[in-house]
């Protein structure tokens, strides 16, 4: 069997397919000290390995221009402490994504490399049009030939026309229309995060003519008569009042208002976000379209109130007793940050992937949907019942406390990301009675660890804030990463092998 492995890992293609893969979509933050002492790592993917497999060496801290191993990034994020003056052209041909924080006396000089095809430009100030203006007006001039995204500063105002190439598909900017009336743009793109405030009839009629921005923002006090909103609007949030029935576009898709502007007629709604709805939701008032749904609410929930479709509930401030029925079984996505009621078995939809009750703090915690991938309940130091079937699909959990029950939940799962509040048992953790193999553990405050924290079948383990000052706490063998603690070198074993990637390391 061994001399069949090494044949395998002998060949190359083999090699780098596996390790491409397991590497897929993965985000590597880097500053530059880490660069320096570990860039025999990162070089083993290819130029082409990071594009085809989505791997991003992040830069974030430190000196980029003059770090000869620059060529490695593929990601730069700076903010204005790093940078006083930019000479993109220092850029590395090979970087896909910038973002920088813009700031006061900052010009833009130098051509952006033309590998780029994400660029964010934010500003501390809004609506900056001094010096600020400087180094956007230079992007816009010199907007790169294979940029895809491109974000602009809340409010920034155009100093000059400017010409949006075809190839950028995501145009993220908001302001108002006689700014917008400088920019260029073909007439069968669409940009969906192009926002325009309506403060006048004069933005709507603007707006007919100019069907590439669908998304608005419009102040409730308009007077709207003559001029409706578009039939092409999709997104709308309404501020500071509210707008008429027959002004909304009936092709609506996602609106953000108050109570008082009505919505049941809007039969193509997905999106739906209440500010405040003080009355009790009856059936029929929502539109059977909708996927999602937020509010503020705290009355009762009737079964079938919401529509059979409904994929997304958040409910803020909700904190009434729940009913077998009063939920979709389509929904996947919960939030119910006050909900502090028992809650009942069969009450949460089968479907359920995420669900976040951040307030909930009952004694006992009932048998919850098997498809559950994240759980967060951070102030739940109660018992999960002796009849909760395993969650084998869950990776995150955020909760309040380790209890002796909660191996019955976590009985299967071989990894996970677990956020916890506060450990009581000085012998150990009830996560030695699983069969997890690797662990990344945020103990929110400085937590000491004992002997029979993790289970013998751990391979993987990263503890943030963990406080160990005794022997057989850390298990022999493993891969071990520490962030924020207090570790004495000593009480690790010599056979425990240190990770070769640097410690903010995430899946995208």
């Amino acid at each position: 069997m061994n001399k069949l492995f090494y044949l395998v890992w002998r060949n190359q293609y083999i090699r780098r397919f596996i390790r491409n893969n397991q590497c897929r979509d993965l985000i590597i933050n880097v500053d530059e000290n880490y660069l320096n002492d570990n860039h025999q790592y990162l070089e083993v993917f290819t130029a082409q390995d990071k594009l085809d497999y989505n791997i991003s060496i992040r830069f974030h801290k430190g000196n980029y221009v003059n770090n000869q191993y620059k060529h490695l990034v593929t990601d730069l994020n700076y903010d204005h402490t790093f940078i006083t003056q930019s000479d993109f052209g220092l850029i590395d041909d090979g970087v896909n994504r910038l973002s920088l924080i813009v700031k006061d006396g900052q010009e833009g000089t130098g051509k952006l490399p033309s590998s780029l095809t994400y660029l964010e430009l934010s500003s501390w100030n809004h609506r900056e049009t001094g010096p600020v203006a400087e180094i956007v007006h230079h992007v816009l001039s010199n907007i790169p030939p294979n940029l895809k995204t491109l974000i602009l500063p809340h409010g920034y105002l155009f100093t000059s026309n400017y010409v949006i190439p075809e190839s950028i598909t995501y145009l993220g900017c908001e302001s108002r229309y006689d700014n917008f009336k400088r920019l260029v743009v073909s007439p069968n793109k669409v940009y969906r995060n192009c926002i325009l405030d309506v403060y006048s009839v004069e933005a709507l009629q603007w707006l007919h003519e100019n069907t590439w921005i669908n998304n608005i923002v419009i102040d409730g006090r308009v007077n709207i008569t003559d001029t409706p909103i578009p039939p092409h609007v999709a997104t709308i949030r309404v501020r500071d009042g509210s707008i008429q029935e027959y002004a909304l576009p009936k092709m609506l898709e996602v609106l953000t208002c108050t109570f008082e502007t009505p919505f049941s007629h809007l039969a193509h709604l997905k999106i739906l976000c209440l500010l405040h709805y003080p009355s009790k939701l009856e059936k029929g008032l929502l539109p059977l379209s909708l996927e999602e749904f937020n509010v503020t609410y705290n009355s009762s929930l009737d079964i079938d109130v919401l529509p059979r479709l409904l994929r997304t509930l958040r409910l803020y401030r909700f904190n009434q007793p729940l009913g077998v029925g009063s939920l979709p079984n389509s929904l996947t996505h919960l939030y119910i940050g006050s909900f502090n009621q028992p809650l009942g078995a069969s009450v949460l939809p089968q479907s359920l992937k995420v669900l976040k009750m951040h307030n909930f703090n009952q004694t006992w915690l009932p048998s919850l949907p098997p498809s559950l991938v994240e759980l967060n309940i951070e102030k739940f130091t109660g018992s999960f019942e002796a009849s909760s079937q395993p969650l084998d699909k869950l990776n995150t959990l955020n909760i309040g406390s380790l209890d002796a029950s909660l191996p019955r939940i976590l009985v299967n799962v071989k990894s996970i990301n677990m956020s916890v509040h506060s450990i009581i048992d000085g012998s150990g953790t009830c996560l030695y009675h699983t069969s997890l193999k690797r662990l990344n553990l945020h103990l929110i405050r400085k937590t000491p660890l004992y002997p029979n924290s993790f289970p013998p079948t751990i391979e993987y383990l990263s503890l943030i804030n963990a406080d160990i000052q005794s022997m057989g706490v850390i298990p022999e063998g493993i891969t071990l990463k520490t962030v924020f603690g207090t570790i004495d070198p000593k009480y690790i074993p010599p056979s425990v092998k240190s990770n070769k990637l640097p410690i903010k390391t995430i899946k995208a």
